[in-house]
C-alpha cells in the first residue's frame, strides 16, 4: 500500500519564455524578459538536486507516518481499548488517514494550480498541523479522539505539507523525470521499512504516548531542515496571471475508458489497502507475535519500492493493458492463494514480498492511464490526476467500515475450515480482497474505446461550463 500511495503528480508548468508570452508585455520588466537566463538549470546543479533530496525526505515522513498506524492498532484495540463500545473506530482511523491524504490532493493541487503563491505557506501550515496532530494524539483517551486527531488532523496537514512539494517536480526535471520521480517515491518504501520498527521498538518500550510524543518531534525535526529547499525554479509573480487562466475540458469525464480506468484503481485500491492495515493484526491472531507482524509489513513496504520503479520502467514499453492485468490478476492470486492458506511466518513473509511488488506498481501506471486519455493537453491531464487520487482516497477511507462489518460478522468458517480461512472471520476478508482485486483487472478494457474517447473529444461542446 501503500499504501503503496501514489505516482508523483505534478503540475506541468511552462518554461518560462512560454509562461511569459501570454502575458501582454507591457506588464513585464526588462528584469522579468530575460530571467529565464538566470535561472538556476533542470535535471542538474546544486538547487535541483536539493530539492531532490528534500522532496524524498518529504515522502518518507509524511507517508511512512501515516502508514505507521497499522502498527499501533493491534495495541489499541488488545491493550488500550478491549471490547470498548466505539473500537470499530480504532480501524477506521487508519483508512481514514491514507484516504484522507490521497483526497487531499484533489484539494491542494488545485489551489495550487490557481495561486501558486499559497505553497509555500501552505506547507508551513501542514508541518504544524501535522505535528500537533501526533502530539494531540498521544493523549487520546478514547477511540474517537484517535479519529479526529492522527485520522483527519494529521491527514489534512500532511496533504497540505506534501502535494505543494509535488507541484514543483516537473519544474526541476524533465530529461531526467523519470529517475527523480522513481527516486522521490522511493522514500514511501524505506520509510515503510524503518518505521514500523521503529514505532514498534518504541511503543513496546514506552507505551503510547512516549512514542507519538516522539514521533512528533522526529516528523518535525526532518522536515524543518529540508523544507527551505522545496521551492519554485521560476518566479511566482511570472506564473500567477498565466495559471489562473488554465483551462480544463471536462469532456474527459464523458469519455468511457476514463470512467472503466477509473473504476479499475478504486477496486484495485480497496483491495490493496486492507493487508497493509490488517498484517499486523492478523500475525498477533495466528500467534506470530508483534515481531513478526511489523516484519511482514516492512518487507511489504519494502519491496513496493521496486514494485513501483519496475512496474513504471516496463509500463513504457509495452502495452498498457500487460501491467494492469499482471499487477492485479498475480496480486488477486498471492491474496488467495497465499495469505489464504498462511499458517507460517514464512508463507507470510512471501506473501507480502509477491503481494508488495506487484500490487504497488499499479499507481505508477496512472500517467499512462492520463496520457491514454488526454494526450497532450498538461491542464486536464492535471485534473484527471486528481480524479485518479480521489478514487484512490474514496476506496481506502470505504475500506474502513467494509472491513470492520466483515470482521464484526457471523462467518461458517470461523473453526471449520484450515489455514486463515478459519480463523476468525479473516476468511470472508481475505475472499472479499482477492475478488475485488481481481475485478480491477477491468482497467484492461479501457483499450476498446478508443475511437470512441477520439470521437468524443473532437466534437465541439455545446455547453460553456464544460471549460474553465
Amino acid at each position: 500500500m501503500h499504501a503503496s500511495h501514489q505516482p508523483q503528480v505534478a503540475m506541468e508548468l511552462e518554461p518560462l519564455d512560454r509562461v511569459s508570452s501570454t502575458i501582454p508585455s507591457a506588464d513585464l520588466s526588462e528584469p522579468q524578459r530575460h530571467v529565464s537566463s538566470n535561472l538556476p538549470p533542470v535535471d542538474r546543479g546544486f538547487h535541483a538536486y536539493a530539492f531532490l533530496f528534500a522532496h524524498w525526505t518529504l515522502e518518507l515522513v509524511v507517508w511512512s507516518f501515516a502508514f505507521s498506524y497499522a502498527v499501533f492498532l493491534p495495541y489499541y484495540s488488545k491493550e488500550l481499548f478491549p471490547g470498548h463500545p466505539s473500537s470499530g473506530l480504532l480501524s477506521i482511523t487508519g483508512t481514514v488517514t491514507t484516504g484522507l491524504m490521497y483526497l487531499g490532493a484533489v484539494v491542494v493541487l488545485n489551489v495550487c494550480t490557481r495561486w501558486p503563491r499559497t505553497r509555500r505557506p501552505m506547507m508551513i501550515g501542514g508541518l504544524v498541523v501535522s505535528t500537533l496532530a501526533l502530539v494531540a494524539a498521544a493523549f487520546a483517551t478514547e477511540p474517537w479522539h484517535l479519529l479526529m486527531t492522527w485520522g483527519i488532523a494529521f491527514s489534512v496537514g500532511g496533504s497540505a505539507l506534501y502535494y505543494p512539494a509535488s507541484s514543483y517536480l516537473f519544474e526541476w526535471f524533465v530529461e531526467r523525470r523519470g529517475f527523480a520521480s522513481g527516486l522521490i517515491v522511493s522514500g514511501t518504501g524505506i520509510g515503510g521499512i524503518v518505521m514500523p520498527f521503529v514505532s514498534e521498538t518504541l511503543l513496546r518500550k514506552y507505551g503510547p504516548r512516549t512514542t507519538l510524543l516522539a514521533m512528533a518531534a522526529i516528523f518535525a525535526g526532518l522536515v524543518v531542515p529540508v523544507l527551505p529547499f522545496v521551492k519554485s525554479r521560476f518566479p511566482v509573480k511570472n506564473l500567477t496571471r498565466a495559471r489562473q487562466a488554465a483551462r480544463i475540458n471536462f469532456t474527459v469525464l464523458r469519455l468511457p475508458s476514463f470512467w472503466i480506468l477509473a473504476i479499475s484503481t478504486f477496486f484495485q485500491s480497496l483491495a490493496n489497502s486492507i493487508p497493509t492495515l490488517y498484517l499486523p493484526t492478523f500475525a498477533l491472531d495466528l500467534r506470530l507475535g508483534g515481531t513478526t507482524g511489523v516484519l511482514v509489513l516492512s518487507l511489504l513496504n519494502g519491496t513496493g519500492v521496486a514494485g513501483r520503479i519496475v512496474t513504471g520502467f516496463f509500463s513504457d514499453k509495452v502495452d498498457l493493458r500487460l501491467p494492469i492485468l499482471v499487477s492485479t490478476a498475480t496480486s488477486a492470486a498471492a491474496v488467495l492463494f497465499l495469505w489464504g492458506f498462511a499458517q507460517s511466518p514464512g508463507m507470510l513473509i512471501v506473501f507480502a514480498i509477491i503481494f508488495g511488488f506487484f500490487a504497488s506498481g499499479f499507481s505508477t501506471l496512472w500517467p499512462r492511464f492520463v496520457m491514454n486519455i488526454v494526450k497532450d493537453d498538461p491542464h486536464t491531464s492535471y485534473f484527471l490526476f486528481s480524479a485518479f487520487f480521489a478514487a484512490r482516497g474514496s476506496a481506502i477511507i470505504a475500506s474502513g467500515p467494509i472491513t470492520t462489518a466483515i470482521l464484526n460478522s457471523y462467518s461458517k468458517w470461523n473453526g471449520t475450515v484450515t489455514f486463515a480461512y478459519g480463523l476468525r472471520n479473516y476468511g470472508t476478508l481475505i475472499l472479499f480482497t482477492g475478488l475485488v482485486m481481481f475485478l480491477a483487472g477491468v482497467g484492461a478494457a479501457f483499450h476498446w474505446f478508443t475511437q470512441e474517447n477520439a470521437r468524443l473529444m473532437r466534437r465541439p461542446s455545446s455547453h460553456p461550463a464544460s471549460r474553465m
